[in-house]
């Protein structure tokens, strides 16, 4: 029976594999595709792996080991050499996504032209291969995710004009070709064209006392029930669920808070939209918590990650994966770490992998994002049926239109 801190669908994937049964059609195709990247992998590190260029093979090679695959006999997935980013000081660090131990980085992206200063949140746009970041300057910063180095960002949201004080958390919304950014000391979200560059100002914002927000830290965009999903500190500890449209001074449709939450200090929260669950990082509780997504008022939690052999050390920004684990980051100087967890686990459970020691050139690890993050970095179809072709589109996120494939919530 799953604990509140499992998927059904990530048991099902694994319980197929390991008693060698077929996969579902995505899943097959996803063998295939990952036999063929883990080829590339290997090309690449044959011939000295070059982190300052592109990482990714050119298309035409991509191409011709697609060709190669279709007379692979298709095997159980295997999980891929792809990427974690890590903000750490002042650079963002790139590790395999199943890197664990004292493993030195794979690449980073570092220097003046970089513009980065302490970093705090990423989030990925898999379809347009973009990283952004927000930290402690009053601007947003979008990268290429496919180019390491001292290299500046490919767009800067920033100036007067953008409203931006102390950004803490970037949504990325596909759909609707948006980005909301929550804003710390200004308590309040702003929506930009996904586009926006330089001094622009926001399509709209949602601020106000109705609204609540006191300040709001790294929130979810659930675009499967419209909705903004906001965590707001320690200073008025709640989860706000807002319409996604939600602008001016507009109260939460509903909120988490109150004795029985146990919500304290939450620093990040993510919706698992397969177990229709919302899970928070409590900063001071050093706990990992869910919630049902759609109860209101003063709820307790239904599921905990949380003790010493959790090694959640004031927990930050959580990325589900498609591997059934959920990658956290935290505020750690000491023993600075990034934590993997299955998502089968529950209480005062060891770690699936932990990323830590001097090589790995770790420090205060807030932010986490993966190119194996569950609904590709948050953007998810209307109707929920967002899921990967890895055959076709090489990793790709993009819009279904069939209701009921792969992947469908």
């Amino acid at each position: 029976v799953p604990s509140d801190f499992q998927d059904p669908l990530d048991l099902d994937l694994t319980h197929r594999r390991a008693a060698g049964l077929g996969l579902p059609r995505a899943d097959q195709k996803g063998g295939a595709t990952e036999t063929v990247v883990i080829a590339v992998g290997a090309l690449s590190t044959s011939f000295g792996h070059n982190f300052a260029m592109r990482r990714h093979a050119p298309g035409l090679l991509l191409a011709s080991l697609r060709a190669l695959a279709c007379f692979v006999v298709l095997a159980p997935a295997a999980p891929l050499p792809a990427d974690t980013f890590v903000t750490s000081g002042d650079k963002i660090l790139v590790y395999y996504n199943f890197d664990s131990g004292d493993q030195a980085p794979r690449g980073e992206i570092s220097g003046l032209l970089t513009g980065l200063d302490t970093p705090i949140a990423l989030a990925l746009d898999l379809v347009h291969r973009e990283l952004w970041v927000v930290g402690l300057d009053p601007a947003v910063l979008v990268f290429d995710m496919d180019v390491m180095g001292n290299v500046a960002p490919v767009r800067k949201i920033e100036g007067a004009s953008t409203g931006l004080v102390a950004p803490r958390g970037v949504m990325i919304d596909l759909l609707h070709e948006e980005v909301l950014v929550t804003d710390f000391q200004t308590n309040s979200v702003r929506a930009f064209a996904r586009t926006a560059d330089g001094n622009q100002a926001p399509l709209r914002t949602l601020t106000g006392a109705a609204t609540g927000l006191n300040g709001p830290v790294l929130g979810f965009l659930d675009l499967v029930h419209d909705e903004l999903v906001v965590p707001n500190y320690s200073a008025a500890p709640r989860i706000a669920f807002f319409a996604r449209t939600a602008s001016g001074d507009t109260a939460p449709l509903r909120t988490i808070e109150g004795n029985l939450s146990g919500v304290s200090n939450p620093r990040s929260t993510i919706v698992n939209l397969h177990t229709d669950r919302v899970v928070v990082s409590d900063y001071d509780q050093w706990a990992i918590r869910v919630y049902q997504r759609s109860v209101g008022g003063n709820v307790g939690f239904t599921g905990e990650l949380a003790g010493a052999l959790t090694e959640l050390q004031s927990p930050y920004q959580i990325v589900l994966t498609d591997y059934g684990e959920a990658v956290i980051g935290t505020d750690t100087a000491v023993n600075a770490r990034v934590v993997v967890h299955s998502l089968t686990s529950s209480g005062n459970a060891a770690p699936a992998r932990v990323l830590t020691g001097p090589a790995t050139l770790l420090a205060n690890p807030t932010g986490v994002a993966s190119d194996f993050a569950r609904e590709c970095a948050w953007g998810n179809s209307a109707d929920g049926c967002l899921f990967r072709d890895n055959f076709e589109s090489s990793l790709l996120c993009y819009w279904s239109t069939v209701q009921g494939g792969p992947g469908c919530v």
